[in-house]
């Protein structure tokens, strides 16, 4: 809200008071800023319960009350405000989201009404309008509504968006066709009416029109960003990367204020918008984004004559079944001139192709997961393609082993260690120089150095970069994912214990150590009340313990001790990895997880695993980011027995 609007708040009176609100708001909206919206709304009710009404502060709830999902008592809030302040559209807009969520269509479209009536001027009133009108099937009004927010900010996307599905939905795409037809024969030159009749045909499902109406728009205005956009997009959705990607590039060059609204607000887009922000100024293009397409390894191998090797002597099982699954085969293939992709670590062709299937831990979250992508410096990608930056490449003579990297401890273990498994019996093959990522340091690069992998046999390939070899040897990942579950051998954890010198049992002269891992300094996933939960334990001989300084000497030394390992569900907790046979596993999670892994490999290893049950202290949108409330009596009751008997 403006200031001056802000009716009688008192947050600027003089005196104590004054400085306890404005103190007090000031850490609210600070709260708020940061997505701690919880703490936000205590400090915002302490306000309310001191000096209740002040409008500032009850705009805030509002907004807090809609983003945790309370829109009733947004409403009432919202209210409050408007009988003081009756003339802002912005809270009308608010209003109306909330009479929306609460079912209230009639109430709702008033208040964006009202928005409009009070801004007309204002874009997104009228695009609200449209969203309000949409609701109640009234598609030529909301078409009308999108089409003057389209009108008041062309580059209003999401308008566009809508406005199309609109005619869509009631019917009135033919009858837009002829609209613009003619208003195009009235303007030859109307650039933006052959854009939007390329929007309309595409939603008609004439691809060629639509590509003819967009290059005529583009003939018209070469900088017709938003006209790049849409021929982007309409190659996107065909799975035609490589036709797409210059299409981006033109209009980032041609309307750079239009590529920012677009890399911003197009989600598929958010690997690009990404690139192109990290990119010095004078190199903001998209000359450097490559386009590969998925290949068979297999196929790939017989047709260049190199070797393919299937290693039925290791099961591929389902993560937790004891029986072998059909149609999966760890595999080791030599190829000739290839290539390593920095950031994802994939092997790749010259001629454009890489492979992935079992060579990353998640081949389909790689072609439809934002989040996942950029992990793998993958800036944009389709059901069969992707797009990564190729800055440099890079050019090694002589045969090398790729085993890749992973930021995650445990994942690197079982993603990437474990693949010398697969060449653990060639002599020649372990010989090898090995390739992996830049980032590969501390733990991880100790695990090599076991092996005999110094820095002088190791390549790193960076995000950006190609790596060309004459000779590439490329074991299949012993752990990967498939779209229904986790697959892997169990002779890879066993592996990984004996190239890293697990001790099987524990040292005999010295006394059990029970440890309890914190996460009190991790990004997310903390324990709620950890410091009550460990003082709890501490009197059955728990020592709290944080692993993220030490080496891999040093855990390994420390898990060679433990009969008790206690913490939340996170990476600290593969420290079990190498704890002795007969260890008691204490996981401290969520009941339902996407990597609920170390029952299993517990198991495998001999030990005895322990769930404990917690609740979520928040909501942030993603369960493995949120807090655990553990049960207090269940964790004491555990501790208490594991020690006792």
């Amino acid at each position: 809200m403006n200031g001056r609007d802000s009716g009688n708040s008192n947050l600027t009176d003089g005196g104590e008071s004054a400085d306890f609100l404005q103190q007090t708001f000031a850490l609210a909206v600070d709260h708020h800023q940061k997505g701690r919206l919880g703490e936000a709304e205590a400090e915002l009710l302490k306000i309310q319960a001191r000096q209740p009404g002040i409008p500032e502060v009850l705009h805030l709830l509002s907004i807090i009350t809609l983003q945790t999902g309370r829109p009733d008592a947004a409403i009432v809030y919202l209210e409050a405000i408007i009988a003081v302040v009756p003339r802002q559209p912005d809270l009308f807009n608010l209003l109306a989201s909330a009479y929306h969520r609460v079912g209230r269509l009639g109430d709702a479209l008033k208040a964006s009404e009202q928005s409009v009536a009070l801004g007309p001027d204002n874009a997104e009133a009228h695009y609200n309008l449209g969203i309000r009108l949409d609701a109640l099937e009234r598609w030529q009004e909301a078409a009308a509504a999108y089409q003057r927010a389209m009108d008041l900010a062309p580059e209003f996307l999401d308008a566009h968006h809508n406005f199309v599905l609109a005619l869509k939905a009631g019917g009135l795409l033919e009858a837009a066709a002829g609209a613009l037809r003619g208003e195009i024969d009235d303007t030859p030159g109307n650039a933006e009416a052959h854009c939007r009749l390329g929007n309309v045909a595409r939603a008609m499902g004439d691809a060629g029109e639509a590509e003819t109406q967009y290059r005529k728009a583009i003939a018209l205005n070469p900088r017709f960003g938003r006209a790049h956009y849409h021929l982007g997009q309409l190659f996107q959705n065909t799975g035609d990367l490589g036709a797409a990607v210059p299409c981006y590039g033109e209009m980032l060059e041609g309307d750079p204020g239009c590529a920012e609204i677009v890399f911003n607000s197009d989600n598929t887009l958010a690997g690009i918008a990404e690139y192109v922000r990290l990119q010095p100024e004078g190199a903001k293009n998209l000359q450097a984004l490559k386009v590969f397409q998925v290949s068979d390894l297999q196929q790939h191998c017989a047709q260049s004559k190199a070797e393919f090797r299937v290693l039925e002597s290791l099961e591929v099982h389902p993560f937790g079944l004891a029986q072998s699954a059909r149609g999966h085969a760890l595999f080791l293939a030599q190829l000739k001139d290839g290539g390593v992709l920095g950031g994802s670590n994939l092997p790749a062709t010259r001629s454009g192709g890489f492979f992935c299937r079992q060579l990353i831990h998640n081949a389909q979250r790689l072609m439809t997961d934002p989040v996942y992508q950029k992990r793998e410096s993958v800036v944009l990608a389709g059901e069969n393609k992707i797009v990564l930056p190729v800055l440099e490449e890079t050019e090694y003579s002589g045969p090398h082993l790729l085993i890749g990297s992973h930021e995650n401890f445990g994942h690197w273990l079982l993603n990437n260690f474990s693949r010398l498994l697969l060449v653990d019996g060639d002599a020649a093959l372990k010989s090898l120089p090995v390739v992996v990522g830049s980032d590969l340091a501390g733990a991880r690069l100790e695990c090599l150095a076991r092996l005999g992998y110094g820095e002088d046999r190791i390549v790193r390939v960076p995000p950006g970069q190609i790596a060309w070899f004459e000779q590439l040897w490329v074991p299949s990942f012993p752990y990967f994912a498939e779209p229904e579950t986790l697959m892997w051998t169990p002779e890879a954890i066993h592996f990984i214990r004996t190239a890293l010198g697990v001790p099987l049992e524990r040292p005999r002269d010295t006394a059990p150590r029970r440890l309890f891992l914190t996460r009190r300094n991790a990004r997310w996933r903390h324990l709620h009340d950890e410091d009550a939960i460990f003082a709890a334990i501490q009197p059955f001989g728990f020592e709290r313990v944080e692993l993220a300084d030490f080496t891999l000497e040093e855990q390994i030394t420390l898990a060679s001790e433990i009969d008790i390992i206690m913490g939340p569900f996170g990476a600290a907790m593969n420290l079990h990895l190498f704890a002795p046979q007969g260890t008691h596993v204490v996981e401290l999670k969520f009941a339902e997880s996407a990597m609920d892994i170390h029952p299993t490999l517990a198991r495998e290893i001999g030990q005895v695993h322990h769930s404990i049950i917690c609740q979520r202290a928040n909501s942030s949108g993603y369960v493995l980011n949120d807090d655990l409330v553990a049960p207090m009596d269940a964790v004491v009751a555990l501790a208490r027995n594991l020690t006792q008997s």
